[in-house]
């Protein structure tokens, strides 16, 4: 029977350390290459999330100028039964069009944990872009609000018979809409802005 000497079990130690550190080291640029992979399939679905983001907010400026048009067509309805008790003014109408922007891309990097492989800068880049975005969303919704609040003071058949109380109400409420337009409009311009300048990340 063979004797092992220490020569033996040090050439075995060896073998079975080196092994094991080529196996971790072969682990280890597996889930290297799978991150960098993930990462980079991030930035690609976020910069098409901005672009698509981009146009959507190209239509606002025509939404939000035929919205000024609507109140001031119903401003002067107001302003013409509460002075005279009868206007000209024939039809009513206030319309307000959402530009509908998406953040799914943004979600799906957090919870696939792409973020957690970007660099800080990357990262910080991408949530001060939605972070805009997530508070324009916010005011657009309350100008559509507004809207529907508005709508809801003169629903009868006939408008021109509302209450002088409810149609005081209705002229504050479009004055406050039109505060909301304008707020959104600003917001609207930085949105639009950032969206410009964002600079895909790789």
């Amino acid at each position: 029977m063979k004797k092992y000497n220490f020569a033996d079990y040090a050439f075995q130690f060896i073998t079975v350390t080196a092994g094991v550190l080529i196996a971790l080291l072969i682990d280890g640029l597996v889930d290297w290459n799978n991150n960098r992979v993930l990462v980079a399939a991030a930035h690609e679905a976020i910069a098409m999330e901005v672009a698509d983001n981009l146009k959507e907010m190209q239509g606002l400026p025509k939404s939000i100028a035929s919205a000024h048009d609507d109140i001031d067509n119903c401003m002067n309805f107001a302003n013409d039964i509460l002075a005279k008790g009868k206007t000209k003014i024939s039809t009513l109408q206030l319309n307000f069009h959402l530009a509908t922007l998406n953040s799914s891309s943004w979600l799906s990097a957090d919870r696939t944990g792409a973020l957690a492989h970007m660099s800080y800068h990357q990262v910080k880049d991408y949530a001060e872009l939605y972070k805009l975005q997530e508070l324009f969303d916010k005011i657009q919704s309350r100008a559509v609000d507004a809207v529907a609040d508005s709508i809801a003071l003169i629903s009868q058949a006939d408008p021109t018979k509302a209450d002088r109380a409810d149609m005081l109400k209705f002229r504050e409420q479009l004055m406050r809409l039109r505060a909301g337009l304008v707020v959104t409009e600003d917001l609207g311009k930085q949105l639009t802005k950032a969206y410009q300048e964002f600079q895909p990340l790789k």
